[in-house]
């Protein structure tokens, strides 16, 4: 498992679409949609070692699998991203039952939303334009600390 490259993680993966996944990417691709749902159990009886692989390292995973998309022939403006359901058991953990052995692991975790607040706009870089010649400047804005009372 450890000895998967980039290009066999990405190459299995594309694989796996074009056999078990084709019909459902081209109506996401038709649709306009931007993530593609896929079963993990699914995945893990088609290539366990790469089930095992995207466990242990889900965020490098996730960005491969995302690319290897990419590799199938479908005409799509946006990128599309995985997203996997029917996980194992072994990765549903309650909230409380996190660990700093959990780090970097691909979890599952049920809950209910009781609180949503609302989106807040925030400038990370503006662009001033002289009116005279054109030039331009860009200035980094810091992350501004808002104190509420």
């Amino acid at each position: 498992m450890r000895g998967m490259k980039e290009k066999d993680i990405t190459d299995q993966f594309t694989n796996f679409l074009r056999e078990k996944y084709y019909k459902e990417l081209a109506l996401v691709v038709s649709q306009g949609e931007k993530r593609l749902l896929v079963d993990f159990s699914e995945l893990d009886r088609y290539n366990p070692e790469l089930a095992d692989k995207i466990l242990e390292e889900p965020e490098k995973c996730l960005d491969l699998l995302n690319k290897s998309v990419e590799q199938i022939d479908f005409p799509q403006k946006e990128p599309i991203n995985i997203r996997f359901f029917n996980m194992p058991e072994n990765t549903h953990i309650r909230i409380r039952n996190i660990r700093a052995e959990h780090i970097g692991k691909l979890l599952t975790v049920d809950g209910i939303v009781k609180r949503a607040s609302e989106v807040r706009p925030e400038i990370s870089e503006i662009v001033f334009e002289c009116q005279e010649c054109g030039q331009r400047l860009l200035v980094i804005q810091d992350k501004m600390e808002k104190s509420l009372k």
